[in-house]
């Protein structure tokens, strides 16, 4: 890894991805109109048919493709494996981490960078920026779309036109999801402070200060970064790697690998950088496996990774419960029953047999508890 003439640093990119050839080639037609060259493209597919391959990127991002070195390779399906796999083909500086739906407009890998550029001392680890969702980001995702081609592609199912229709039923329609969709953003920002950190506020502190010179208005010190719209060093990444226990749908991936990372470099989130989350689900969302394994995974990172004290586990169960009673009146008023109410006690109970897991036993127990939920049906 080295630096060009000017003293930059050299800039690659990795997108795992499954069962979305359209999706991924919008995010990397947007890496390749970022305002600096980003110089490695590294893509992870797991797919075991021919529905995503190398072909199939070139065909839909044409010569485009040729200013960046474009790396194509295959792991098992799991967003953590399908990292690690990528990691090892990355040989750039820093390294963009991007959902396969998560779209850069031009200045967000160079706003990124030039943070992580300021600091020649190596004391920070990453840097994210803040993502957009909702109708808007759909929309944007689909105009992409059908500039580049893809319309009789079927691209992922929520990329269909967002807008109201002719006809004052239709725009009535139109407004009412508005309206709901406001709604549903108002609660979750209120339930956001009722629930409360998912760490106890003496794990959330950083290791040391923030230098004077990277202090701005716009960054903020954190102990954890979002997986899908964040920058790291490539090196630190690749040595802290993600956790391969959570090698299916895996939330709080992300928390964990920077988490690990926050205990040794510093860490930033970047309040005014900020991407398209165009939420292509293509059918993957369950919101019991959701719950679930939320809980489960906030309690192994908080098992492994801090001190154990009774005040530990009361905290990470407090939390649960809250997030449980959260997301289960969400469930309520949308009219899809009681399953999160279930999928909730099921959480708690696991964390706590993972709390009380002798410390050689931990993984074991994790990998048990899972199971048992496979067997259920929701993970």
């Amino acid at each position: 890894m080295s630096a060009d003439t000017k003293g930059k640093l050299s800039v690659g990119a990795l997108i795992p991805t499954y069962k979305r050839p359209d999706m991924a080639a919008i995010a990397v037609h947007h890496l390749l109109t970022q305002d600096r060259p980003i110089e490695q493209v590294v893509i992870v597919r797991a797919e075991t048919d021919d529905s995503m391959t190398e072909q199939g990127f070139h065909d839909r991002l044409g010569d485009a493709l040729k200013e960046t070195r474009f790396v194509f390779v295959e792991a098992p399906a799991g967003i953590t494996p399908q990292r690690n796999r990528g990691l090892k083909e990355l040989d750039t500086d820093l390294v963009l981490v991007l959902d396969d739906d998560v779209l850069a407009p031009p200045t967000f890998a160079s706003t990124l960078a030039g943070v992580l550029e300021e600091d020649p001392d190596e004391i920070l680890g990453g840097v994210a920026g803040q993502i957009r969702e909702g109708p808007a980001a759909r929309a944007h995702a689909a105009k992409v779309a059908i500039e580049l081609g893809f319309e009789n592609q079927a691209p992922a199912e929520s990329l269909g036109p967002t807008g109201p229709k002719d006809g004052p039923k239709e725009r009535l329609k139109s407004r009412l999801r508005e309206a709901k969709g406001h709604a549903r953003q108002a609660y979750w920002t209120r339930a956001v402070s009722y629930i409360g950190p998912f760490f106890p506020d003496s794990d959330m502190t950083p290791i040391r200060p923030l230098p004077p010179h990277l202090r701005r208005p716009e960054l903020e010190e954190t102990v954890w970064l979002p997986g899908g719209v964040t920058m790291y060093r490539t090196k630190v990444l690749q040595a802290a790697g993600y956790c391969e226990l959570f090698n299916r749908y895996a939330p709080t991936e992300d928390i964990e690998a920077s988490y690990r990372i926050s205990r040794e470099k510093l860490l930033l989130r970047h309040k005014t950088a900020w991407a398209w989350h165009a939420h292509a689900i293509g059918g993957r969302w369950n919101n019991e496996k959701l719950v679930f394994t939320t809980l489960l995974n906030l309690s192994y990172i908080a098992r492994t990774t801090m001190p154990q004290r009774p005040a530990l586990t009361e905290h990470m169960l407090s939390h649960h419960r809250r997030m449980t009673q959260a997301y289960s009146a969400m469930d309520i008023v949308r009219g899809r029953g009681f399953s999160t109410v279930r999928a909730g006690k099921l959480g708690l109970a696991a964390s706590e047999r993972l709390f009380a897991a002798p410390d050689d036993r931990v993984d074991a127990v994790y990998l048990e508890l899972v199971d048992e939920a496979e067997a259920r049906g929701f993970q």
